[in-house]
């Protein structure tokens, strides 16, 4: 009988065990969290598969530092609670620098500038932003681009939408002038859909892109970030960007 239990005992030991070690991380892993919803950054295609500019990115950093990528969507307004649960690693999709993150996790440097820009028709004959005055200007209803053009002291007549699309369908309709737009997004959407659309060289302001880690994980950021160094220096991260926009946005040194 005591041999009996005995037997029971370490069977339920190595169950225990398998099961601990089933559940436990694989160090080898670099779980990223993201909104796959914000296009062209990280974004479901037609097949459901996860892609964009950060998960190119960030499949070429795991495979120089010798790890697998994992990508995770996440409730975006929860991503410093899901960092610090440790379900993800890293938040990685486009993350703009704010005092929050600041407080909150280890940030990389910015690795790309997103800029406010204007977006004409390519047969405009609106050239600078001076050229603006007086204009009707779209852009979304409560985004950053709109505070940034209530605050630049412009003469225009705004137009505000619910998405950016609207904003997209008066300008080539004619019906406004310009629209006030992250340069990421619309950088896509010229390259992807073929919109007869070009930027104007002078921007209404600048919205820096980081990575976001735990506070403690100085040694993954730091690898993460010498990896994305690397890929600057022998233009990997350029050709990725002109892949998605076209042209190279990236600001790393």
């Amino acid at each position: 009988m005591k041999k009996f239990l005995t037997i029971c005992l370490c069977a339920v030991m190595l169950c225990g065990i398998f099961l601990f070690s089933g559940c436990a991380k694989d160090e080898n892993t670099l779980v990223l969290g993201l909104d796959a919803s914000f296009a062209p950054m990280g974004f479901k295609d037609d097949n459901n598969e996860i892609v964009g500019f950060d998960i190119d990115v960030a499949r070429e950093v795991c495979k120089r530092i010798g790890m697998n990528l994992e990508c995770k969507e996440i409730i975006w307004a929860q991503n410093l609670s899901e960092l610090n649960n440790k379900s993800i690693d890293c938040v990685w999709n486009g993350m703009s620098i704010n005092a929050e993150r600041e407080a909150g996790m280890l940030l990389t440097p910015p690795y790309m500038n997103n800029r406010m820009v204007f977006a004409v028709k390519t047969d405009s004959d609106i050239q600078s932003v001076e050229q603006l005055t007086g204009k009707k200007i779209a852009t979304q209803s409560g985004s950053e681009g709109e505070k940034a053009l209530e605050a630049s002291g412009m003469q225009f007549d705004k137009v505000a939408h619910a998405d950016y699309a609207m904003a997209y369908n008066e300008l080539e309709l004619g019906l406004v002038d310009a629209v006030l737009v992250d340069e990421v997004a619309v950088q896509y959407m010229i390259k992807s859909q073929n919109k007869g659309f070009r930027i104007l060289d002078e921007a209404l302001g600048d919205d820096l892109y980081v990575i976001g880690f735990r506070k403690e994980d100085t040694q993954l950021k730091d690898k993460v970030w010498n990896a994305i160094k690397e890929m600057k220096e022998d233009g990997t991260l350029k050709q990725i960007s002109e892949k998605w926009f076209g042209s190279d946005l990236t600001v790393v040194e």
